[in-house]
């Protein structure tokens, strides 16, 4: 079975234009940070766990900044943000 994970991605935002979508995501939904990141020549990604779905919240060089569900489970998480 494939699995699918969704995404929500905005090409015209830079990497600071991350904190701009956090601050959104945080007054619409309950969004809870831990401490797993990495950082690369073409990109930034961090874990969130965003309504108790683990979802990764990010910026590269090709989707600007998105957000991806970890899993199915995160999809219907992608669709409300969406």
């Amino acid at each position: 079975m494939c699995e699918r994970k969704k995404t929500c991605d905005n090409e015209d935002k830079t990497a600071e234009g991350i904190f701009e979508v956090i601050k959104l995501l945080e007054k619409r939904f309950t969004v809870e940070y831990n401490n797993k990141c990495a950082a690369g020549l073409d990109g930034v990604y961090f874990s969130a766990m965003i309504n108790n779905e683990k979802v990764t919240i990010g910026w590269n060089i090709w989707s600007g900044v998105f957000i991806m569900s970890e899993d199915e489970k995160g999809n219907d998480v992608i669709e409300d943000i969406f």
